[in-house]
């Protein structure tokens, strides 16, 4: 009897740990029914996989590595109660349910630079095309080639604007954006500077923006505004933008490198208007607030008008570190801080995401 309860004893301790288990893979964090942000964390090529944060809009709670996500995460799209994430190592973009952050499917696309979506379907870009894919049967609806090494995407307008820069050895070209029509993937082409890399933004009125990173040599990195009408003009130096409410926010990154190739880096925060061009702040964050050194991304909410920053961490001498921490930093409209959280290695994109979908 006494053997037979110790093997009781034993089966209902398995049985819990077995629960235990199963609870701790299904009740992850989920988006809840306040407003709520995510942000991509790439973490390091090769070496850490990149994660995923949320962050409550509402009461500041920040909870880091809800998901671990794969090889270079470049950022995300909300689309049909999914999210979709481009995961540049492994070749696909992963698809999680909205709700539960549980994974729905990977859908293979070579290389995968970004995503967006027109609310009905989702655009990846990918080597050297652009993928249509269905929010339903997530499956790749239509491809076709769009340009030599294709980076950044962006729906506006009822089209996708893809931008074409250059691949490794490639010393001509890759000064393109790309205007794509959603239902063929026809497309013709708008010159910009030169290697417009993954910073593309959309306003309805201003148009498009987009950050060329020019040549690494003697053409810096330049931010470009399409208009409407097809036609592309230079507006302003600029590493990271977003635009909101009719402001261009830019952030400026410069970096320098000591001997052993350690980098340093300062960063400028400048507020431009959209539609002119006119310079309207010298700096967006209030000189008493922290200003980060090595910021990553630039994000608006158009809701609260608070401001949001990615930045590397940095290591006790100072220089860019890669392998460690990120951070996210908070700002209210007028420039004051608000938070600042603790992130994963290498903080990319941030999202908005709607409330979370009823079960």
């Amino acid at each position: 009897m006494k053997h037979f309860n110790k093997l009781l004893l034993l089966f209902a301790v398995f049985s819990l740990l077995l629960s235990s288990c199963d609870d701790d893979h299904s009740y992850v964090p989920v988006i809840s029914d306040v407003p709520c942000a995510v942000v991509v964390n790439q973490g390091a090529m090769g070496y850490l996989p990149g994660t995923l944060d949320v962050l409550n809009l509402t009461d500041g709670t920040y909870t880091p590595t809800v998901l671990t996500l794969g090889g270079s995460p470049q950022n995300v799209a909300e689309c049909g109660g999914y999210l979709f994430v481009p995961l540049f190592e492994e070749n696909v973009v992963a698809v999680y349910d909205k709700s539960s952050l549980r994974a729905a499917g990977r859908i293979a696309v070579p290389a995968p630079q970004n995503v967006c979506t027109d609310g009905e379907r989702i655009f990846a870009v990918g080597a050297d095309s652009i993928f249509r894919i269905s929010a339903s049967s997530l499956s790749v609806e239509l491809k076709d080639t769009v340009g030599h090494t294709a980076f950044a995407a962006v729906c506006s307008g009822g089209s996708v604007y893809v931008s074409i820069g250059r691949g490794l050895g490639q010393a001509e070209g890759g000064n393109l954006v790309a205007k794509v029509n959603p239902e063929t993937l026809q497309r013709e082409y708008i010159s910009v500077g030169i290697n417009p890399y993954n910073q593309m933004v959309a306003d309805d009125e201003a148009g498009i923006f987009v950050v060329c990173t020019g040549n690494y040599y003697d053409i810096l990195p330049a931010v470009y505004r399409i208009k409407a009408d097809g036609t592309a003009t230079e507006v302003c130096a600029g590493t990271y933008i977003d635009v909101c409410d009719g402001k261009l926010f830019v952030v400026e990154r410069n970096s320098s490198y000591d001997s052993n190739w350690n980098e340093t880096s300062s960063c400028t925060y400048k507020v431009y208007n959209a539609n002119t061009g006119s310079l309207l702040a010298e700096d967006f964050i209030k000189a008493d607030a922290e200003h980060p050194a090595a910021a990553t991304f630039v994000k608006v909410n158009p809701n609260s008008g608070d401001i949001y920053v990615g930045a590397a961490g940095l290591t006790d001498g100072g220089f860019v570190n890669y392998m460690g921490s990120g951070y996210v930093y908070r700002y209210a409209s007028d420039g004051s801080m608000l938070g600042k959280y603790e992130a994963g290695v290498s903080p990319y994109a941030l999202y908005f995401v709607t409330k979370r979908v009823a079960e």
